[in-house]
C-alpha cells in the first residue's frame, strides 16, 4: 500500500486513526479503510493522477494552492464521508 497516498487520504478525512487525531502517533487503521485505500490506490494507478498544484513565488515567501481536488476526491467522495472527522477552528 502506497503510505504517501494514504497520509493523504488521511489529511482529507482529517482523520489519523487514533485517539488523539495525531499525524505523527501511531495509528489503527479499520479493515474497511485499508479496503478503500487498497480500491483509491487502484484507481490512481488505472488513470494516473496530475498534479494539481499551482505554485507563487514572491521573494523567499512560496505559496502552493490545490486548484482542483484530486481526481480520487471527487469519485470516492461518498465513501470517504464516512471517515471524514470535524474540523474545529
Amino acid at each position: 500500500m502506497n503510505v504517501s497516498l494514504v497520509d493523504d487520504i488521511c489529511r482529507h478525512c482529517n482523520n489519523y486513526f487514533n485517539p488523539t487525531n495525531d499525524p505523527t502517533a501511531k495509528r489503527e487503521y479499520p479493515v474497511s479503510f485499508v479496503a478503500l485505500a487498497l480500491r483509491i490506490e487502484s484507481f490512481v494507478d488505472a488513470v494516473g493522477e496530475r498534479n494539481n498544484l499551482t505554485a507563487a513565488a514572491v521573494g523567499s515567501q512560496r505559496e502552493s494552492y490545490d486548484i482542483e481536488a484530486a481526481a480520487w476526491q471527487k469519485t470516492f467522495a461518498r465513501d470517504l464521508s464516512v471517515w471524514k472527522r470535524a474540523r474545529f477552528i
